[in-house]
């Protein structure tokens, strides 16, 4: 497998290349960095979390849904995109992100603004399972614990099933 580190001079560096670096537990330093506002969302400058668990992103015009942890830890591709796909919060028509979209997510919310991550972590900053493919039998993922893209066969238990879409309302 292979890594391949967003370049940033913030970056965290890459320390290994096993999956187990690819999951790095959440400083304390980010709790209690978002806010609440009247109507009970969490919110940051770019970010608001509703009520449901979907976050909206400003800027980009996309709605992002992190899974539980609990709920997608360590499944294989085919169970995510069954996951994703099949998704009826907030109304359905949910997918994978691109891995350009969570390179883009992992600067604003690590790297642009370190206070929002807790909106979409609970304890840890696991990877994610990307729509991109890596040939015929891999995937590419994004790993939030170090800002690394790496690729694992399809059928590799490791990373987290996150949907995304255009802003549907």
């Amino acid at each position: 497998m292979q890594y391949t580190a967003m370049s940033s001079e913030k970056e965290p560096k890459l320390s290994d290349s096993s999956t187990s670096s690819a999951t790095t537990k959440k400083s304390q330093a980010s709790k209690d960095s978002c806010r609440s506002d009247d109507s009970e969302n969490l919110t940051c400058e770019r970010f608001t979390k509703d009520n449901q668990g979907i976050i909206y992103d400003k800027n980009a015009g996309l709605e992002w849904y992190p899974t539980p942890e609990k709920d997608s830890k360590n499944m294989d591709l085919y169970n995510v995109n069954a996951v994703v796909h099949n998704f009826t919060i907030g109304g359905g028509g949910w997918r994978l992100p691109r891995i350009e979209e969570l390179k883009d997510l992992y600067k604003a919310t690590f790297l642009d603004e370190k206070k929002c991550s807790d909106l979409f972590f609970e304890k840890y900053f696991y990877p994610v399972w990307s729509s991109d493919d890596d040939g015929p039998s891999k995937t590419l993922f994004f790993s939030f614990g170090n800002g690394a893209i790496g690729s694992f066969p399809r059928t590799e238990r490791c990373c987290y099933a996150w949907g995304v879409r255009a802003r549907s309302r």
